[in-house]
């Protein structure tokens, strides 16, 4: 067996004294983090904020996925909670029975939805 020296060398000394493997190094790095951030724009969606967070963080797309997984259940807890709310709503006024006759606690629970999203709007108001 040969006797192997080990050498070191920082970053400034290996850019001097090997250009060629520092570039491909270097460019291997990139492509590396632009993979890590194509991979996390599809994880994370529309969500600009946990996007962002999750690549200054270092975050793999796993984690961003969960992430976004976690506060998705948070707020369909919420709107269960808000549904909940709207079915009382309802149930305590004759006036949303009689306008919603037609599709009952259900109907009304989703024209407030889509009101909310901005989807509906009721005729003479702004």
């Amino acid at each position: 067996m040969r006797n192997k020296k080990k050498t070191e060398m920082n970053i400034e000394e290996l850019k001097q004294q090997q250009p060629d493997l520092y570039e491909q190094i270097f460019e291997a790095g990139k492509q590396s983090e632009r993979d890590r951030f194509t991979e996390l724009q599809k994880s994370c969606g529309d969500n600009l904020e946990l996007l962002i967070d999750s690549f200054v963080l270092g975050r793999e797309s796993e984690q961003a996925l969960r992430r976004r997984v976690d506060e998705a259940e948070a707020l369909n807890r919420e709107l269960r909670l808000d549904e909940n709310i709207l079915r009382q709503e309802f149930q305590e006024s004759p006036e949303l029975q009689r306008r919603f006759h037609m599709g009952g606690v259900d109907g009304y629970i989703a024209f407030r939805r889509h009101e909310a999203e901005g989807h509906v709007r009721i005729a003479g108001q702004k």
